[in-house]
């Protein structure tokens, strides 16, 4: 249940202060005036309400921490942003900045249960076969249009076509130096929450630096991050080559 005593405002301030300790290690007033552009005396009055919510442990002249109740909190509230933040970047097309600050103003609107059907929107689309990027790139067309309905009978046999005419590229078909953009996640697995966690989904670039003499593991990179991937979980992740 959320916490009805927890406004927007009081949200932002327990998130920036999480993630000041998870930068810095501490987080003082100063700190949090500087990160949300408030005074000084504005900082101080929120950090006692959020003292008396039982989130933050608050004494004057001393570092602010978060209480367990705090942590978990800031955890749903972080975890709130990032969902909607995939939704707008998946489905509108928004660049990432721009579904940061949009998914910002409405993470503290999203109850539990709408928070979860996010999550599962995010995830078919993601892992279902039948929904693929021109999928994405049809609803996105849709959605900027003046269109009120679809071809859907030409579209299903369009795609039916493609389907048997494309091959399927994997990242395991890549080779060293090689680079592919991430198309779809075939199987839901830890590799695909590391990768979704690190920002990572369609349209991604992934970069083939190394392969193990044996083949197993792949060390590639993505977003400026170095992973190491084994092989089992490289065929599941399909891919369209690029230059």
């Amino acid at each position: 249940m959320p916490n009805k005593n927890l406004t927007p405002s009081l949200e932002d301030y327990l998130e920036v202060i999480s993630n000041l300790i998870k930068h810095q290690k501490v987080a003082r007033v100063k700190d949090i005036a500087e990160k949300t552009n408030v005074k000084l005396s504005s900082v101080t009055g929120a950090v006692k309400q959020l003292s008396k919510l039982g989130l933050v442990n608050y004494q004057p002249y001393q570092y602010i921490t978060l209480t367990k109740k705090g942590e978990e909190e800031a955890k749903k509230i972080s975890k709130k942003r990032k969902i909607l933040r995939d939704f707008f970047i998946k489905v509108f097309g928004m660049k990432y900045t721009e579904a940061e600050e949009v998914a910002c103003r409405f993470e503290h609107f999203l109850s539990s249960d709408l928070t979860k059907k996010f999550e599962k929107f995010n995830n078919f689309i993601s892992t279902c076969p039948r929904t693929d990027e021109n999928w994405l790139c049809r609803l996105k067309d849709y959605l900027n249009s003046d269109k009120r309905e679809m071809d859907c009978v030409n579209c299903i046999e369009k795609f039916y076509k493609e389907y048997k005419e494309t091959p399927k590229l994997t990242l395991k078909d890549l080779k060293v130096g090689e680079k592919g953009k991430i198309i779809k996640f075939l199987k839901k697995n830890q590799l695909v929450k590391r990768l979704t966690d690190l920002g990572a989904t369609s349209n991604e670039i992934i970069t083939v630096k190394k392969i193990a003499p044996l083949g197993d593991p792949i060390d590639v990179e993505i977003r400026g991050f170095h992973l190491s991937i084994r092989k089992e979980d490289a065929k599941n992740i399909i891919v369209e080559k690029v230059e």
